[in-house]
Order: C-alpha cells, then structure tokens, then sequence
C-alpha cells in the first residue's frame, strides 16, 4: 500500500484515482449487524487500548452496551482514557483500568495489539492526531480500529435535505472510506479493512427502501448509520 504521491502529482489524476480505487476494494467487506459484538470479537485476548471510555457522560456506565465495559471483560488487558477527569474519577473509583489523556497532547508508556476508537474521531480538530498517536502506542502487528457516523446514510441525507439537523452538536466533521484511507497514509498507516453496520429496518417503509436500494445497485452502505475502519502500520511507506 503505496502513497498516491509515488505515482501521480495530481490528485484527480486517473493514477491517483486508480491506486484509491484498488485500496479502497481490497479493503471493503460486507456490512456487519453489531457494532459492538464485532469490536468484543476484535479484542477477545488482547492487550488494547480503548480511547474515549467515558462515551460523553457517566451513565453510560450503567448501560448493557457500554463500549468499555465489553471490550474489558473480552479483553486480556485494557486500559481506557479520555480527557473528562471527573468522570474518569469516578470510574477509577468504581475499579476500571482509566487514565486520563488526551491524544492530541499527551503519550503514553506502552505499546498495544489494539486501539479503539468508538465514535470518538468526528469530535477531533486535529483529525491526524488519532492516526499519530496510534503509531506510537501499536505494536508491529496491531491495529486500530475506528468507528464513525456514516455520512452517507440515507437517513442522515434525507433529514439534510429536510433542514433537520439532529447530528450530536459536538461533531465537527464526517469521514468517508477514501478520506480515512489518505488520513491513515499521510501518518504512515493503512487502511485495511472498513464495513458498515447496518440499522434494522423493521418498518415497511424501510424494508421498501432496502428493496429499492438493491434493485438500483446502491452500495449497502446506505442502510449504514456507522462505519468501521481497520488500520495497521504500513511498512511499505
């Protein structure tokens, strides 16, 4: 996995969009139904790093599908950080594996198999701060691996169409597949894998919708509100 600029000047360039295109293929896999089964499925024995534990506020802790929660008891080791003291207090306090640390300024001393970061990178000013920070902090072999807001899923482009903002007021930013693709090469990373997770559609408004959907050929990221992408360090770049 090459960098663009080994083969093109210009980005538009056919070359350029050739290279992204390959990548981009050989990364797609099909769309998953459980966002947080997949992530307990990546972590089942590994030593892993899970930033943004708080998930916003402390009743999270409280929920059945608590991020952290899962990924500490499949994993064999896991630390969690975010930059929320208080709340990283107290849950300290109630016996996790927290610290607090924010990526964008801070290190830490150990290395990992794996980092995740459940919808943590649409709140990032500094969107290459993650993929520098997980070079730092991965072994040879490990991963990370993000989930983010879809910014192509039909449901998100039809309330834009309609003036209806409901996105979480503290995002700053959506992220599609070639986008997280360059982020992850500009920082000597690769993308290696990304799929979507897909949103039950139980209504026969939405089954319609799905029908439609396959009959025209979209791409089944459009039933997606999130997407998952896997990226190790590149030893080529």
């Amino acid at each position: 996995m090459k960098h663009w600029q080994d083969y093109a000047k210009d980005p538009n360039s056919a070359e350029a969009h050739l290279l992204r295109t390959q990548t981009l293929k050989n990364a797609w896999h099909e769309p998953i139904e459980d966002r947080i089964a997949y992530l307990v499925a990546a972590a089942s024995g590994k030593d892993i790093l899970d930033i943004g534990v708080v998930n916003h506020t402390l009743e999270s802790e409280s929920e059945p599908n608590w991020l952290h929660k899962n990924l500490s008891h499949a994993s064999a080791s896991c630390l969690g950080i975010d930059i929320l003291a208080e709340e990283v207090k107290k849950l300290k306090a109630a016996g996790y594996n927290v610290e607090i640390c924010d990526i964008t300024k801070n290190s830490l001393e150990q290395k990992f198999n794996l980092i995740v970061a459940g919808e943590v990178i649409e709140h990032l000013e500094d969107i290459g701060a993650i993929f520098r920070f997980a070079k730092q902090h991965l072994t040879p072999e490990g991963y990370l691996i993000l989930t983010t807001p879809n910014p192509f899923y039909f449901q998100r482009i039809y309330s834009f169409w309609k003036n209806q903002q409901n996105e979480n007021v503290d995002h700053v930013c959506y992220h599609f597949p070639s986008g997280i693709a360059e982020l992850a090469e500009r920082n000597d990373l690769a993308l290696v894998r990304y799929r979507g997770v897909l949103v039950p559609l139980r209504t026969w408004k939405g089954k319609l919708i799905k029908k439609l959907g396959a009959k025209i050929g979209l791409a089944p990221e459009y039933l997606c509100d999130t997407i998952i992408y896997e990226c190790q360090i590149n030893s080529e770049l």
